[in-house]
């Protein structure tokens, strides 16, 4: 069924369960999410925004969603590039990352450049 959902659905099923505190199946979650890290390229800034904040908020750390968000926001060949979030969705992800313990250098950086302008 998650290929037939947009990247929007996703990251809003996502955000949903995060927002109630959802904590029944976290191998659900897992493969949602699983799924979502292999369409980056389709998303927009809140599709990356609101899983990160979702998996902090249900505590599930999925390592591989978090790092291929940092390897794509940190390519050049990213569709939404960090100096195209709004202030709230760099908030979010940063916000997200750190309370999951993920640290990416060159994604911090990238905010970094992106917050001073």
């Amino acid at each position: 069924v998650l290929p037939r959902f947009s990247t929007q659905n996703i990251s809003n099923l996502l955000h949903g369960l995060g927002l109630v505190g959802f904590d029944r199946d976290d191998a659900f979650v897992m493969h949602v999410a699983s799924h979502l890290a292999t369409r980056l390229q389709e998303c927009t800034a809140q599709d990356i925004a609101n899983p990160v904040t979702a998996l902090m908020r249900m505590v599930i750390p999925h390592d591989g969603l978090m790092h291929a968000i940092a390897a794509h926001l940190t390519s050049p060949l990213a569709k939404v590039p960090v100096s195209e979030f709004t202030p709230q969705e760099i908030a979010n992800t940063v916000y997200g990352f750190d309370a999951l313990q993920v640290f990416h250098a060159p994604l911090f950086e990238r905010v970094a450049e992106a917050t001073r302008r």
